[in-house]
């Protein structure tokens, strides 16, 4: 066992707190307005040597319904690492010990984080979004010098950017469009193909943006959303059906779930989605009660 995580909470948490942020295990969370934002740590791969550690992120409409665990689980984050293209580290001058104090200098140069105290060099999983560091006092300081810079740099403004439904919204797609990007530069800066074949990196098929269009009454963005997600489950269906699999009403039930929806938005129904969403929100306040100062 090593440091970081209580040498982590000890530089990030008063960051957080002075903005309203609670800590729940590993996650800082708070509600601002008609939302949930929150942030955990992650450590992953254990090896002699190296070990690895990223921050997971994520913006969710409290009309969602949400429940604690739901947002406990890890999932629908986005990760704090990709706000900087790796870039290949080969052609930069690597420090002979990267400590602390010029960690971010070295960070943001390579943009991919390796604090090694030993000098040598060791890139981390571009596919984990992770850093890599030595389980020793100097690189877990440099190691969380580095994080703490991209948590001040990056997250913070952006979560005081996407403070409500109606900023998160064009927020979030304007953050997977830049993500996108990053990945893109690095795929080409590494001559590799692009496999996902995007065209703009946003994920339509997306409930959390349906609901955010649907609260800020935006129906013309969540009509499109809404055909998305339908195009999707009607593609399952016929799927299922195809291959002959078993319960089969699960797939048809989000079919007729997914037409009646759209029904609903292409008539402008705005009584019905305040009520229902107005009391989804009321749940999400009163399961995530605890991140309410």
């Amino acid at each position: 066992m090593d440091d970081l995580l209580k040498k982590y909470y000890s530089k990030i948490a008063p960051v957080l707190a002075e903005r309203g942020f609670l800590r729940k295990g590993r996650m800082f969370g708070r509600i601002v307005n008609d939302v949930f934002q929150g942030a955990s740590i992650e450590k992953l791969r254990r090896g002699q040597a190296f070990r690895e550690c990223r921050i997971e992120f994520g913006v969710w409409p409290l009309c969602e319904g949400l429940t604690l665990s739901r947002c406990l689980d890890f999932c629908d984050w986005y990760y704090l690492r990709q706000f900087e293209v790796f870039h290949d580290y080969a052609v930069l001058s690597v420090p002979e010990k990267i400590t602390a104090e010029n960690a971010a200098a070295f960070g943001a140069a390579l943009g991919r984080f390796l604090s090694v105290a030993s000098g040598s060099v060791k890139r981390d999983n571009g596919d984990c979004f992770s850093w890599a560091y030595e389980p020793t006092p100097d690189s877990i300081d440099a190691c969380v010098a580095e994080l703490y810079r991209f948590v001040v740099t990056y997250l913070m403004p952006f979560f005081e950017r996407a403070d409500s439904c109606s900023t998160a919204l064009g927020e979030i797609i304007s953050l997977e469009k830049l993500f996108n990007s990053n990945r893109l530069a690095m795929l080409q800066e590494m001559c590799r193909e692009d496999g996902a074949r995007t065209l703009d990196g946003v994920l339509w098929n997306d409930r959390r943006k349906l609901l955010m269009a649907l609260r800020t009454e935006n129906f013309d963005l969540a009509q499109k959303v809404a055909e998305i997600m339908l195009s999707s489950d009607t593609d399952a269906y016929r799927s299922a059906q195809e291959h002959g699999f078993s319960n089969l009403e699960k797939w048809r039930a989000s079919v007729e779930q997914g037409e009646e929806l759209l029904a609903r938005i292409q008539q402008r129904d705005k009584a019905y989605f305040r009520k229902t969403l107005n009391e989804q929100e009321v749940r999400s306040r009163e399961e995530l009660a605890l991140f309410i100062r």
